[in-house]
C-alpha cells in the first residue's frame, strides 16, 4: 500500500516495499553514473533502466527518490502474467521533469512507454518550465506527460500535471490507467491547446481502460477521444471524474471545454462504455461537459449510472447508430447575461436505425429567463412542431421511464474507493443547496478501525491537508465547502477559480502512526508536513 506525504511544501508518495513480484530487484538513483550496474550500491541511470535487457518478466525497478529532469523512454517488456514493476523506492518520492528536455521539437514526451506488459506505480511526472504561451509557433510547446504506445500497460496512480497534454495513450491495446490525478496541463499557441488525456485505439479486440481517475483544469479537455485519420475502438471509462476543463485560458469569459469528448473526424469510434462516471462545470459558464460523436457516423456506445452536470449542454450525442443511455442524471445549469451558446438538458443529432435505448435517467434543468432561445431536449431531425418539451422527447425516443424537474438536483456525496490501495479514495461532493460544509462517511474507502487518514482538496492537492484524523466506523467526516483558488498552472499568472461551494473533490489517504525508538505505535497520528 501506499500514502502520502508533504515534504517542503510538496506531495510524496510512500509505497511500502512487497514481494507481489517474484522476480529480481533492480535500482536506479538520479546520480548514478552511467556505468552503473543496476544494484542498490551501484544503481543504473534512469534511462538506461528502462532501455535494460536485463531486466525480465517478473523482475521489480525500483527508483530512488529525487528529481528526474528530461526524456525517458521504457523499452521494458514483461510478459502476459509476469510484469515488471517499476515504482518509487521505499518512502521515497520520484518526480520526473521534462524542464530538461534539450530539445523540444525532437523530444516531445516527458516519458514515452513502449514494449509491454509494465506496469507503472506511484510516479509524479510534471514541466516545471514556465511558458504558457506560443504566440507564433516558433518555439516548440510543451511535452506530454506519459504516452503510451505499448501494449498491456498499466499506469496506477500517477500524478500528471503542467505538461502539454497530461496522458496520451496511442492504440496501446489493452492498457489500464488507474487512479490517475491529471491537471493543469496545457498552453496558449495562441488557442487553448492541451488535454487531459488524449486517446485513440484501433481496436483489434482491446480496450483501453481509464478508471478512478481525475482530470481536471486543463486547458482544453478533460478527455479527448479523438482522431483525424484514426479512431477510438474498444474505450472503457468507469468511476472517471472530470471537471472544470478549459478554465485556466477561459476563467474571465464565462465559458469552458469538454470535459469528455469522444468522436473521431473520419473513422468510426464502437465499444464505448461509460459508467459511474461524473462531468461538472460551474454554473454560468457556457460550454460542454459530455460530448459522444464528432463528424464520423459511429457504432455503438453504453452509458450508465453517470452524473453529467454543469454547463449549457451537459451531455450532446450525435452520429451513432446504436446508444443505450440508462440510469444517468443530467443537469443544464443557467448561462451567464451575454453568452449565445443556447442551453439543453440533452441534445441528440443523426441517430442511425439501430437500436436506441433510453430510460430510467433523471435530467435537471434550471429556468430559463424570459425571451431567450430555449430546446430543453434538442433532436434533429425532428418531427413536425417538435419544440424540445420533455414530452415530445419522450415520445421521439421512448424515454417514458425517465422523469424531467426544473430545479437542482439533491445534495449528494460519491466515495469511489482505490482497489490498488486500501483506505485511498476519491470523494466527489455536489453542494447545489450551498451549505458551508459537507459530511461524507469514510466506510467505503476501506479504512481500518483507528487507522490515521488525512484529506487533501485535489484542486490544491501541494498545500495543506483539509481534514485529517482516526477512522472511527459510523464517525461522519465534515468538510469545508469554503475553499480558496485552484492551484495555478505553473508560469500562469491568472486565477483559476475553485469549483467551491458548488462542487468539490477530495482525496482520502491512509496517513502513517508515530513510532517510537523500538518500533512500537506510540498512538497518535504522524503530522505528513516535514519542515
Amino acid at each position: 500500500m501506499a500514502v502520502l506525504v508533504l515534504a517542503n511544501c510538496e506531495l510524496r508518495y510512500m509505497p511500502q516495499q512487497n514481494a507481489a513480484n517474484p522476480g529480481r530487484d533492480w535500482y536506479a538513483a538520479p546520480t548514478a553514473p552511467a556505468s552503473g550496474e543496476g544494484t542498490l550500491s551501484k544503481p543504473f541511470t534512469l534511462s538506461n533502466a528502462l532501455r535494460s535487457d536485463r531486466i525480465e518478466p517478473g523482475d521489480t525497478l525500483w527508483i530512488r527518490g529525487g528529481v528526474y529532469s528530461g526524456a525517458f523512454v521504457s523499452e521494458l517488456a514483461g510478459a502476459p502474467g509476469a510484469p515488471i514493476v517499476v515504482r518509487p523506492y521505499g518512502r521515497e518520492r520520484v518526480v520526473l521533469d521534462g524542464v530538461g528536455i534539450a530539445d523540444r521539437w525532437k523530444d516531445r514526451g516527458v516519458l514515452i512507454i513502449r514494449g509491454a506488459d509494465a506496469q507503472f506505480w506511484n510516479l509524479e511526472v510534471r514541466d516545471s518550465a514556465r511558458v504558457r504561451v506560443f504566440p507564433d509557433r516558433t518555439t516548440p510547446p510543451r511535452p506530454i506527460g506519459i504516452s503510451v504506445y505499448g501494449q498491456r500497460i498499466k499506469l496506477i496512480n500517477p500524478i500528471v500535471h503542467d505538461a502539454g497534454n497530461g496522458i496520451g495513450l496511442w492504440n496501446a491495446g489493452d492498457t489500464d490507467v488507474y487512479g490517475a490525478l491529471v491537471f493543469n496541463n496545457g498552453y496558449l499557441d495562441p488557442n487553448p491547446n492541451g488535454h487531459g488525456f488524449y486517446i485513440q485505439n484501433e481496436g483489434n479486440g482491446t480496450t483501453t481502460r481509464v478508471t478512478n481517475s481525475l482530470s481536471f483544469n486543463n486547458f482544453q479537455m478533460g478527455l479527448h477521444g479523438y482522431g483525424e485519420g484514426g479512431t477510438i475502438e474498444g474505450l472503457a471509462l468507469d468511476q472517471f471524474v472530470a471537471f472544470n476543463n478549459g478554465a485556466p485560458p477561459y476563467e474571465g469569459i464565462a465559458r469552458r471545454d469538454a470535459n469528455l469528448f469522444v468522436g473521431p473526424r473520419s473513422h468510426p469510434a464502437d465499444r464505448i462504455h461509460i459508467r459511474r462516471s461524473h462531468s461538472y462545470h460551474p454554473p454560468g459558464v457556457a460550454g460542454i461537459g459530455v460530448r459522444l460523436g464528432y463528424t464520423a457516423v459511429n457504432k455503438a456506445f453504453v452509458v450508465r449510472d453517470n452524473y453529467f452536470v454543469g454547463g449549457t449542454q451537459p451531455m450532446v450525442v450525435s452520429q451513432w447508430e446504436s446508444t443505450t443511455f440508462e440510469g444517468n442524471t443530467v443537469f443544464a445549469t443557467l448561462r451567464a447575461p451575454g453568452v449565445t451558446l443556447h442551453e439543453a438538458v440533452l441534445l441528440v443529432e443523426h441517430l442511425g436505425p439501430g437500436a436506441h435505448v433510453w430510460a430510467n435517467n433523471a435530467y435537471y434543468d434550471q429556468s430559463t429567463p424570459e425571451n431567450t432561445e430555449r430546446r430543453a431536449f434538442g433532436l434533429a431531425p425532428s418531427p413536425p412542431s417538435y419544440r424540445g418539451a420533455f414530452s415530445e422527447w419522450q415520445a421521439a425516443s421512448g424515454d417514458w421511464s425517465s422523469r424531467y424537474e426544473e430545479d437542482t438536483p439533491p445534495d449528494q456525496t460519491f466515495v469511489l474507493p482505490n482497489q490498488y490501495e486500501q483506505g485511498r479514495a476519491h470523494i466527489v461532493a455536489y453542494n447545489w443547496s450551498r451549505r458551508p460544509s459537507v459530511t461524507v462517511r469514510l466506510a467505503k474507502t476501506g479504512l481500518k478501525v483507528g487507522q490515521c487518514y488525512e484529506v487533501w482538496d485535489v484542486e490544491d492537492l501541494f498545500g495543506a491537508p483539509v481534514a485529517s484524523g482516526r477512522y472511527v466506523p459510523g464517525r461522519a467526516l465534515t468538510l469545508t465547502s469554503k475553499r480558496g483558488p485552484a492551484a495555478a498552472p505553473l508560469g500562469w499568472a491568472n486565477v483559476v477559480s475553485s469549483t467551491a461551494p458548488e462542487f468539490g473533490v477530495f482525496l482520502v489517504v491512509p496517513a502513517p502512526s508515530e513510532t517510537s525508538e523500538s518500533g512500537r505505535s506510540k498512538g497518535t497520528c504522524q503530522s505528513s508536513r516535514t519542515e
